[in-house]
C-alpha cells in the first residue's frame, strides 16, 4: 500500500475512505468493515469495497497495459490518452482536500479547494469504479467515469447538499427533533412509560419511547428519520417519499411480551439500512422473534392504516413503519406468494 494523504470514517455506516498515492498515481479508496451480526469488526479487518483512480503523477504511454499493472498487484496507472488533463501531474495536497460523505453515509466524495474531483457512490461494484474529474472516457475497464457537471449533475447536487448537511449542529438538531416528536406522541398516547437510548452512546443519537393506552403498549423509535436510507433511489422512482422513516410496534399488555428482547431486535432492525447498505420499506419482511409461533414480521406503512397520522412526520416527509408480527405459517405462505392472514 502507498502513502495515505487523508482519510475519513462515515458517521453512519462505519465505511472508511482514504486518498492514497501509489504506483505514480492517486487513488480514492472505500473500505467496508466486515459485519458480524450488527457489529463491525475493528479496522484490522478492513476490506476494499471500491478503488477509484483519481489522477496520474507521471506521463504514461498510450500503449501502457492497465492489466499488466493489475497482474503485478499494482493499482493501475492510466494511459495518458484516457486522461482529461494530461499535463496536470501535480500531487494532491492534504490541506486542500476534504472527504464528504453522502447524507446516507454510504457514498463518498473528494473535494479539492471546494471543487468536487472524485466520487464513489453506493452503487459501485466490481464493474464500476466511480467518477473522477481527471478521466475522459467511461467504457474501459478499471477507468472511472468522467466527473463533469453536464453529465453527472445529480452527483454534484447530492454532494453539495451533503456537504452542507454535515455542517449542521446535530446535537441541537436531535434535541429539537426528539422534543417535537415526543410531545406529539404524548398528546396522542399519554405520558412516556419508558424511554430507552438505543444508540449505545454513539452518534447518531437514537431512542425508543414506550407508551400505554387502553391496555395497548406502543413503542416508537426516535431519530432514525434524520438520515436517508441508502440505495432506495435505485429501486423506487419517487424515492424522496420513502427514504426517511421511523419505526413503531404495538402489543396488548396481557400477552407477557419479553420487552427487552423485542426492543433489542427492533434496535437492530432499524440499523440495517446503514449496516448492510440497503433499505426498509412497506411489505418488507424481517426477523422478529416474539415467541416460537411468531418469529417474523411484515412492515406496514402508517399511511396505509392511518393509525397514528403524525403531523410531525408527515410535514418532514418521514414514513412511520409498523412492525406487524406474523405466524410462522403465514410467513411461509407470504414467502411463497400466498395470501397474508
Amino acid at each position: 500500500m502507498g502513502q495515505t494523504i487523508i482519510s475519513s470514517t462515515s458517521p453512519l455506516t462505519g465505511l472508511k475512505a482514504e486518498v492514497i498515492i501509489e504506483n505514480d498515481c492517486s487513488y480514492f479508496y472505500l473500505y467496508h468493515p466486515e459485519a458480524v451480526g450488527n457489529e463491525y469488526i475493528s479496522e484490522s479487518s478492513l476490506s476494499t469495497f471500491a478503488a477509484c483512480w483519481i489522477k496520474n503523477h507521471v506521463k504514461v504511454s498510450d500503449i501502457h497495459s492497465i492489466q499488466d499493472d493489475v497482474k503485478k498487484s499494482l493499482q493501475p496507472k492510466m494511459p495518458t490518452k484516457y486522461c482529461a488533463y494530461p499535463d496536470d501531474l501535480a500531487f494532491l495536497v492534504k490541506e486542500n482536500l476534504e472527504i464528504v460523505w453522502g447524507k446516507e453515509g454510504s457514498m463518498a466524495g473528494l473535494y479539492e479547494k471546494d471543487e468536487l474531483i472524485c466520487v464513489i457512490p453506493y452503487w459501485t461494484d466490481l464493474e464500476f469504479n466511480g467518477y473522477s474529474k481527471y478521466s475522459r472516457i467511461s467504457d474501459v475497464a478499471l477507468v472511472p467515469s468522467p466527473l463533469v457537471r453536464h453529465i453527472s449533475g445529480d452527483l454534484f447536487e447530492r454532494m453539495e447538499e451533503a456537504r452542507a448537511f454535515w455542517k449542521q449542529d446535530f446535537h441541537l438538531l436531535w434535541r429539537n427533533y426528539k422534543l417535537s416528536y415526543l410531545n406529539e406522541l404524548k398528546r396522542k398516547y399519554g405520558k412516556v412509560l419508558k424511554y430507552y437510548a438505543i444508540d449505545k452512546g454513539k452518534f447518531p443519537s437514537r431512542g425508543l419511547a414506550v407508551f400505554e393506552k387502553e391496555d395497548i403498549k406502543y413503542a416508537f423509535t426516535l431519530g432514525i428519520g434524520l438520515f436517508p436510507q441508502p440505495k432506495i433511489d435505485l429501486h423506487i422512482e419517487k424515492y424522496q417519499n420513502y427514504q426517511l422513516f421511523e419505526m413503531a410496534f404495538c402489543y396488548r399488555t396481557d400477552i407477557g411480551l419479553e420487552e427487552q428482547k423485542v426492543f433489542s431486535q427492533i434496535a437492530s432492525i432499524i440499523s440495517r439500512p446503514w449496516t448492510f447498505n440497503t433499505f426498509l420499506d412497506y411489505r418488507h419482511a424481517v426477523d422478529l422473534q416474539i415467541n416460537e409461533e411468531y418469529e417474523s414480521a411484515i412492515i406496514i406503512a402508517d399511511k396505509n392504516v392511518n393509525l397514528t397520522e403524525s403531523e410531525f412526520l408527515i410535514k418532514q416527509n418521514i414514513n412511520l413503519l409498523w412492525l406487524v408480527p406474523v405466524t410462522n405459517e403465514s410467513f411461509t405462505l407470504i414467502s411463497q406468494g400466498g395470501p397474508y392472514r
